[in-house]
């Protein structure tokens, strides 16, 4: 699953370096620990 966490992020950070807004939302929050900084940091950005 960690890898799919790290495919969406990558493509948010694209979109945001073309200047878009991007806000973000969880419909589903997992039970899986993450380990990875970055995804971490993702996670803090939800609305």
């Amino acid at each position: 699953m960690q890898e799919i966490y790290s495919f969406i992020r990558r493509e948010i950070q694209q979109l945001e370096i073309l200047g878009l807004k991007i806000q973000r939302y969880s419909i589903r929050y997992t039970q899986d620990e993450l380990v990875d900084i970055k995804d971490i940091q993702e996670l803090e950005k939800q609305i």
